[in-house]
């Protein structure tokens, strides 16, 4: 049986590893919150999972957004869990 993971939403990830799944939850919050951090945790995310679409994805959409900007500032969200039996 293999791990399912989610974002904060409850909606299924396509990582293939919870160390992918947790670097591109962080991304997400820092993108959405406009703060730094964003682009250096989802590059980790696909670090960890290569084939991870859904971070190459939030990468490019994060820096077109400013995200990435370093007169932003970085946030520190909730730890949540991200796998499912």
């Amino acid at each position: 049986m293999s791990a399912t993971y989610e974002d904060r939403y409850g909606l299924p990830l396509s990582a293939q590893g919870r160390e992918a799944a947790e670097h591109y939850i962080e991304g997400i919050d820092c993108a959405l919150a406009l703060s730094v951090g964003a682009q250096a945790s989802l590059e980790a995310a696909i670090a960890a999972d290569a084939d991870f679409a859904m971070a190459h994805i939030a990468l490019v959409r994060s820096s077109s957004t400013g995200a990435t900007s370093p007169q932003r500032k970085r946030v520190n969200p909730q730890p949540s869990s991200v796998w499912r039996a």
